[in-house]
């Protein structure tokens, strides 16, 4: 091999080397892009789950307020009924001859 030949080698072999690096750097850089959009990801689905967690507290309050609120209608029913059993009572008992 003559030095011209070796020339070319060496050429050849360094525009190699380049291509490569700059396929590398390319690769690296959507990796790193893909890392950013993972990463956003996560935060959309922890901000989700987050979310999520204070809906549902907000339903399990909701829902205990709803059985607290059903008890109570529950109760004033009851003592409305009881307060007109006692009104009849007291009219029924006005009306009777004494």
């Amino acid at each position: 091999m003559n030095t011209e030949e070796l020339t070319q080698i060496v050429t050849a072999h360094q525009s190699a080397i380049a291509r490569h690096d700059q396929w590398f750097a390319e690769h690296q850089q959507a990796i790193a892009q893909h890392d950013t959009q993972i990463a956003e990801i996560n935060q959309t689905l922890a901000t989700t789950a987050a979310l999520q967690q204070l809906n549902q507290k907000q339903i399990d309050k909701l829902t205990a307020e709803g059985q607290l609120s059903r008890q109570a209608i529950n109760e004033l029913t009851a003592g409305l009924v009881d307060l007109r059993v006692m009104v009849a009572d007291y009219i029924q008992s006005r009306e009777q001859p004494k």
